[in-house]
């Protein structure tokens, strides 16, 4: 391998039960890379909200030699953060294929994730313009001691 090829960031793709292991060994740091509507909806304990409509490198934690592990909601954003953490000079991040779906879906990240304290439901409306507006509303705040 030349010296150039050592010397490539490297970014990659692990699958939810991997990303599992790694935050329950506390061999991770995990950012989350959605928007603060979604991670306040639910997300992994201990992840580090850094919003991609917002992103700024220097607000990611410092790993103290633990691997940094990127998600969001499907796996596409943190592909986004991931190139923008690369430019700033990162060489080594991992991103959860599927995102918080993938995990919540097949029950892995249970244990880690924090679910918020309402429910809320949305129904989507054409506009005048020809666009979807989201019209949401709250049924009923828990008490989050309950969580």
């Amino acid at each position: 391998m030349s010296e150039s090829e050592s010397q490539k960031p490297r970014v990659e793709m692990v699958d939810p039960q991997t990303a599992q292991r790694w935050i329950g060994r506390g061999e991770a740091v995990v950012v989350d890379v959605r928007e603060p509507h979604e991670y306040a909806m639910e997300h992994i304990d201990g992840a580090a909200l850094v919003a991609l409509s917002a992103f700024d490198p220097a607000k990611i934690p410092n790993r103290d030699g633990k691997r940094l592990l990127l998600i969001c909601a499907s796996g596409v954003r943190c592909g986004v953060a991931s190139e923008m953490l690369v430019c700033a000079g990162y060489t080594e991040l991992y991103r959860i294929a599927g995102g918080i779906m993938a995990g919540v879906y097949t029950d892995l990240f249970q244990g880690l994730l924090m679910i918020g304290a309402s429910l809320a439901v949305f129904s989507f409306a054409v506009n005048a313009a020809g666009g979807l507006n989201a019209i949401g509303t709250t049924l009923w705040e828990m008490d989050p001691a309950f969580l």
